[in-house]
């Protein structure tokens, strides 16, 4: 990346954006894709359900990531990623699948502490 004075450049904060969009939309795809299987079949696994929740909070934290010079841009971004934090939320919350993984437990604590970061920051952003 191109620094100038210990900074990225703007060149370069769109290039990371420009991958980080992509990197997105391929989470996006995934999850949709696994979320429809998971919907066709009523016996599904922890497994899948881990990678469902691993796949929407990896496109979270890109999306909460991405950075624009224009508010709205951001404020979109980060409505997006409060949007995958609750979805998580409410997988969560309408399986037993937390009580199976301590990994998942500790993705549910972190889902919680976005889910009541990102209203502050889009507010924030907004002001």
């Amino acid at each position: 990346m191109i620094r100038l004075n210990n900074k990225l450049t703007r060149k370069s904060i769109d290039e990371v954006n420009a991958f980080g969009e992509k990197a997105l939309n391929y989470y996006l795809s995934l999850t949709k894709f696994l979320d429809e299987e998971i919907k066709k079949n009523s016996e599904n696994s922890l497994e899948e359900y881990s990678t469902l929740v691993t796949l929407k909070l990896n496109a979270a934290r890109i999306s909460s990531k991405l950075s624009y010079q224009e508010k709205n841009k951001n404020v979109i971004c980060l409505t997006q990623a409060l949007k995958l934090y609750e979805e998580v939320d409410k997988l969560f919350r309408a399986t037993n699948i937390m009580k199976q993984s301590s990994f998942l437990e500790e993705q549910n604590k972190l889902c919680q502490e976005m889910i009541h970061m990102l209203p502050v920051k889009i507010s924030k952003i907004n002001s």
